[in-house]
């Protein structure tokens, strides 16, 4: 495994981790309003706050609050469905995403920074210890073990085109239960 192929695992590693809080050590803050980004980003862009709640494991009233600072912000925004004003909606913003884009730079650098430090053997070391510690392998296999069995039942789509950001699609929005979302 060459060093830039080290890093890219490392980074997924650490993403990982941070949920689990095992990354104190390289100061790198992914909760609260950080998270919520970053979990937007990885919803397409989009997502309700109830099924933004359930995704970090947190009350419909920190999200709400997280909301609203990052609402005034201007890193995200929230519409409210016009047929039913209590669905909500929130998207990412331009400067939203040029924030986490940021957050990840920082991150891509501590952790460059460490392998660095650690040199390549101890590097390899590290990501195994790290990865071991946080069962993110195991993970990682569940994952790729779902998307192989997903993929063996669905049918073959290469004819289609896909739009390049899924926020721009008419699919369901993650935690979208109205007749249109299920």
């Amino acid at each position: 495994m060459m060093k830039e192929e080290i890093l890219e695992e490392t980074l997924k590693t650490i993403a990982f981790a941070a949920r689990e809080n095992a990354l104190n050590f390289l100061q790198i803050n992914l909760k609260g309003e950080n998270a919520l980004l970053l979990q937007l980003i990885a919803s397409g862009g989009k997502s309700t706050p109830g099924a933004l709640a359930e995704d970090l494991g947190v009350s419909a009233a920190r999200i709400a609050a997280m909301l609203r600072s990052l609402e005034i912000k201007k890193l995200v925004e929230r519409v409210c469905d016009e047929k039913d004003k209590r669905r909500v909606t929130v998207t990412i913003t331009a400067a939203g995403k040029q924030f986490v884009e940021s957050i990840s730079e920082a991150v891509s650098k501590r952790a460059q920074a460490l392998l660095e430090k650690l040199g390549e053997d101890d590097a390899r070391e590290f990501l195994r210890i790290l990865k071991k510690c946080t069962g993110f392998d195991e993970k990682l296999s569940e994952t790729q073990e779902n998307d192989a069995d997903n993929q063996s039942e669905k049918p073959d789509t290469n004819n289609e085109t896909k739009p390049e950001n899924p926020a721009d699609t008419d699919e369901p929005i993650r935690g979208d239960h109205s007749e249109n979302g299920i």
